[in-house]
């Protein structure tokens, strides 16, 4: 029997993954960790677009499996929040977490991702008598990250730790085919 899932009512999302090969091998720290953040940002961007709070945040990192003249390495670690959140801080500083126990100094990284899980809704996020929350206040901060992101493009804030300069870790784009149906300014021109 199949399962469908009624008109109107789309299915939630039960993890959210952003990953990407790195332009370049990254062997320094600070680079691969900048990765990360921005990756982590990315994430969260679409967690609060989804209305959601995620209790998990995981991080991997790998060299580049094709390589025979270096050591190849792969790992990768979670971390589990206390509270779910939608808040970008607390799910970098999570993520920062999980990176320092899979980094491996010596290695060149060709890719690294996180992913977030466990989500919930937002409005519905179980508190804990242990842990002093402001659930509140996040929430007012990411409705107000978002509502800066619609308004003035996305990316236009972002977290110091996530570096500040053009990194030589993010992807090539010279190869990047025109994008015609989505930007005006790569709109092709004819001439007679």
């Amino acid at each position: 029997i199949a399962c469908r899932v009624p008109i109107g009512r789309e299915r939630a999302r039960r993890q959210i993954a952003v990953a990407r090969a790195f332009a370049h091998g990254v062997a320094d720290f600070e680079a691969v960790r900048a990765s990360v953040v921005r990756y982590t940002e990315a994430a969260a961007r679409k967690l609060r677009s989804d209305g959601s709070a995620a209790g998990l945040v995981s991080v991997f990192v790998r060299t580049d499996p094709f390589r025979l003249d270096h050591t190849a390495y792969m790992n990768a670690a979670h971390t589990i929040l206390p509270v779910a959140t939608p808040d970008v801080r607390r799910l970098v500083e999570a993520a920062l977490d999980a990176l320092r126990r899979v980094y491996r100094p010596g290695y060149i990284y060709r890719k690294s991702g996180v992913v977030l899980d466990r989500l919930c809704p937002a409005e519905c996020v179980p508190g804990d008598l242990f842990v002093r929350d402001d659930l509140e206040r996040e929430r007012r901060l990411s409705t107000l990250i978002g509502t800066l992101e619609k308004r003035h493009g996305r990316g236009c804030l972002r977290l110091a730790s996530g570096g500040v300069h053009q990194a030589d870790w993010q992807l090539r784009r010279d190869l990047l085919s025109p994008r015609y149906t989505t930007r005006w300014n790569e709109l092709a021109v004819a001439r007679a």
